[in-house]
């Protein structure tokens, strides 16, 4: 007599594995979640987006830039842009540094200047809202000649120069030797990051 096959069992008397193997997809497509993942917390960072953009920069060519300086106007209270070209600095933070330092050089034809000649640039910071913190000696308050029209031209001479040359830039907090400040010569509120006042050039 024949035995009958049991049931569930190949002819060979194995148990039938069930399911499929898994393919490699899976495991692709978990790394590649992982490696977003880390890119987006990155660029979610203070500065994220901002370094990565300034490595980028560092590979292209450096160039000259054309810059609007806003210094006093000789025959009113208004500011006046006197234009200069300077080396191309590799990350945006540099090149702000240069443009406030020519600022602090003064003008070279008509105009006034509007900072006083030992002030010296300290440092510079830019945040992820847009916020430029331009940190100067304490001779730009110290030596400051005073006055609400001279110390308007002194402020809005740096904010201007900032935010009309550099779209990234949307605001300006003035410090001094690393503090903030309440007023440069008792008439402008300096304790808040200033916006741009296009109504001052002339």
């Amino acid at each position: 007599m024949t035995k009958k096959a049991s049931k569930g069992r190949s002819p060979k008397g194995k148990t039938k594995k069930k399911g499929k193997k898994r393919g490699p997809w899976g495991k692709i497509i978990l790394f590649l979640t992982l490696i977003f993942a880390g890119i987006f917390y990155f660029l979610s960072k203070d500065d994220g987006f901002n370094l990565l953009k300034n490595k980028f920069e560092q590979l292209l060519p450096k160039r000259d830039m054309e810059i609007n300086l806003y210094f006093a106007d000789p025959d009113s209270d208004y500011l006046s842009a006197e234009q200069r070209i300077i080396p191309k600095a590799s990350t945006q933070k540099k090149r702000i540094a240069q443009t406030i330092k020519e600022l602090i050089s003064g003008p070279r034809g008509k105009l006034i200047r509007t900072t006083p000649a030992q002030t010296t640039l300290k440092n510079v910071r830019i945040d992820n809202k847009g916020v430029v913190s331009l940190d100067f000696s304490a001779h730009l308050s110290r030596n400051h000649p005073g006055g609400s029209s001279a110390e308007i031209s002194t402020v809005y001479s740096i904010v201007n120069t900032v935010l009309l040359n550099f779209k990234e830039a949307k605001r300006v907090k003035i410090l001094i030797d690393g503090h903030e400040l309440k007023t440069l010569a008792g008439h402008i509120d300096c304790s808040v990051p200033l916006l741009a006042d296009k109504g001052l050039i002339k």
